[in-house]
């Protein structure tokens, strides 16, 4: 068989009763569409993969910032004063931070003077991907000295 015998070459009637040959056009029409709705959806896919990945991405690292934060905050309320002066300027200590395997965080406690110490916060953000999120926050602390005088302090 030829390719020729597929064609639809049959007489066809007009309106105004003229045989016409007609030959048949909507396969090739339907396949170019179909072809280009092919090329649309793909693309389509690949923008919205895209954005999936770098929202993901992102979402990891505001995660990871909230865990620094987090982890800063609780070594600043569990504070050991007799740890904190038992450092001398410029050597450091870590506190442990969050316990959660897929939030890990720590607090790096350096003292820099007398009363200033500096806070690095760190956290990485891993879900199970290839790709993970770090985030450093630091802070410097400085601790005031009380408001009484020393004397009116011991005798009140």
């Amino acid at each position: 068989m030829r390719s020729q015998d597929f064609i639809n070459t049959q007489p066809h009637r007009a309106s105004g009763g003229v045989a016409i040959e007609r030959r048949g056009f909507s396969l090739v029409l339907v396949l170019v569409l179909t072809s280009a709705l092919l090329f649309i959806a793909v693309a389509f896919a690949d923008a919205v993969l895209r954005s999936l990945r770098s929202s993901r991405l992102a979402w990891q690292g505001e995660r990871a910032t909230h865990a620094a934060d987090a982890a800063l905050l609780s070594a600043i309320a569990s504070w050991s004063h007799s740890s904190a002066l038992a450092l001398r300027v410029g050597e450091t200590d870590t506190i442990p931070g969050s316990p959660d395997p897929t939030l890990p965080s720590t607090v790096v406690r350096t003292r820099v003077h007398a009363r200033g110490f500096t806070l690095d916060g760190l956290a990485i953000s891993r879900d199970g991907g290839i790709r993970e999120s770090q985030r450093h926050i630091w802070r410097a602390v400085q601790l005031d000295w009380p408001l009484l005088p020393a004397d009116a302090a011991l005798n009140s």
